[in-house]
């Protein structure tokens, strides 16, 4: 039998895109996208205020934006403003593609000129809405898998330095120690948990050494003392953004790349929930992308995109009500709304967060990997863009100084890994013109 509303098949469905459940399933379904979400979604705000060294309080007020402005978004997608939304069961949050460029901005620049660039690229994503799928047709499927292998190998130095950095009492010996601990305790928990439970093995790991540091006198519990059960985030927290074009244009490049992780999730829901798969919904998701990247430079956030392991979850458990995936936005709104989960995440040491972020920016490279697989590396320069995307990707990583004497606003392009593979690998399939599109 089909629902005539939704064209979802009720015997594959356990809820159709337009159902309701019940109150109890409903908070139940709910709180099990955010299960799978909350890791990655607070990851990317910790590493960003780790790498900038954020005070606890400062960090604690990144992560909760995060949350919030992740909730926020999530509604806007889901249940849509006219011409905005794509009206789908689409969980939003922040996505590891914008890291590498948060940080870089906010090291050359400052914050406030990274949630500047935000807010810029949001504007030009929600006005450009309807021309933006003709533009990621630029966007092979190479490309695509070379700018996230280049994401997670750009990032592995980071992991490195945070493993050896030492504090509360460690020595380098030590720290380096407590990360591989970590990452073996995460190793033990993928091998050994239930199925269900394997998508919170890093979440797992992370609070299970940090609980054990804190037992012997190696985490610092001051700020989760001192934080607040309630509070909200303050618009422009860090700020007044400031607008440089530089910082505004790699912030639009990477919005191109979320917007192609955007695209594949609603094909996919579309698809599989036997949806009419039309360009007017597709821009709509790309609307909702821009404003909701918006609202996040505002609120001190970061561009948000589909997350693909929520899609998943969609798939297997049956439960397509976009219904569900709102009330799982509402639960991110609610989190954010107490500083004191955002201080506690503030409060996870250093090398714990390294051994952890090994196996998260060595997974978006593993996933860059698999992308690679797909392509047919005989035709169309593939290869050739292949290798050269490596090679360039690797340049920053290798030598940081290379690009040291190049002006402040070329350096913010060029010692960043991955536009710098993105712009190389569009410039190099161009020459080829051709081959298969996303």
């Amino acid at each position: 039998m089909r629902d005539g509303a939704t064209g979802v098949a009720s015997s594959v469905w356990v809820c159709g895109i337009d159902d309701v459940p019940s109150p109890l399933r409903l908070f139940i379904y709910a709180l099990q996208h955010v299960m799978v979400l909350y890791a990655g979604a607070v990851a990317v705000p910790l590493i960003l205020a780790t790498a900038l060294h954020f005070s606890a309080a400062d960090t604690s007020i990144l992560v909760c934006a995060s949350l919030a402005t992740s909730g926020i978004a999530t509604l806007i997608q889901v249940l849509g403003l006219p011409h905005i939304g794509s009206r789908l069961p689409a969980i939003q949050a922040t996505s590891f593609v914008c890291l590498p460029p948060l940080l870089t901005i906010s090291q050359n620049y400052g914050l406030p000129a990274a949630f500047g660039a935000a807010i810029a690229a949001g504007l030009i994503t929600l006005v450009a809405a309807p021309v933006a799928g003709w533009a990621l047709r630029a966007f092979t499927p190479i490309v695509i898998s070379m700018v996230v292998l280049s994401i997670g190998l750009s990032l592995i130095p980071v992991s490195v330095n945070w493993s050896i950095a030492g504090g509360d009492g460690m020595g380098t010996g030590s720290s380096t120690a407590v990360a591989v601990g970590t990452a073996a305790l995460i190793l033990l928990f993928q091998r050994f948990l239930p199925g269900y439970l394997r998508s919170a093995a890093i979440l797992a790991g992370i609070a299970v050494m940090t609980l054990l540091l804190g037992l012997s006198g190696h985490a610092d519990w001051t700020p989760l003392y001192h934080a607040a059960w309630v509070g909200w985030i303050q618009p422009f927290h860090f700020g007044l953004p400031r607008f440089h074009l530089a910082p505004v244009l790699v912030m639009v490049l990477t919005m191109s790349v979320t917007l192609v992780e955007t695209t594949g999730n609603c094909l996919i829901l579309t698809k599989a929930l036997d949806l009419p798969n039309s360009h007017g919904r597709l821009v709509n998701a790309f609307r909702a992308d821009g404003l909701s990247t918006m609202i996040g430079g505002i609120f001190c956030g970061a561009p948000y995109t589909t997350f693909s392991q929520n899609t998943g979850l969609i798939l297997l458990s049956g439960v397509a009500s976009r219904f569900v995936v709102a009330a799982a936005g509402v639960l991110l709104i609610v989190l954010g709304a107490c500083p004191k989960l955002g201080a506690l995440i503030s409060c996870v040491p250093l090398p714990v967060l390294g051994g952890a972020s090994f196996f998260m920016f060595g997974m978006i490279s593993v996933a860059g990997i698999q992308q690679i697989q797909t392509v047919d590396l005989r035709r169309d320069g593939n290869a050739i863009t292949l290798a050269v995307g490596l090679g360039v990707s690797l340049l920053p990583v290798i030598r940081p100084d290379l690009f040291a004497t190049l002006p402040p606003s070329v350096q913010l392009f060029a010692t960043n890994g991955t536009v710098l593979c993105g712009v190389t690998c569009l410039v190099v399939q161009s020459v080829f013109r051709g081959g298969d599109r996303i």
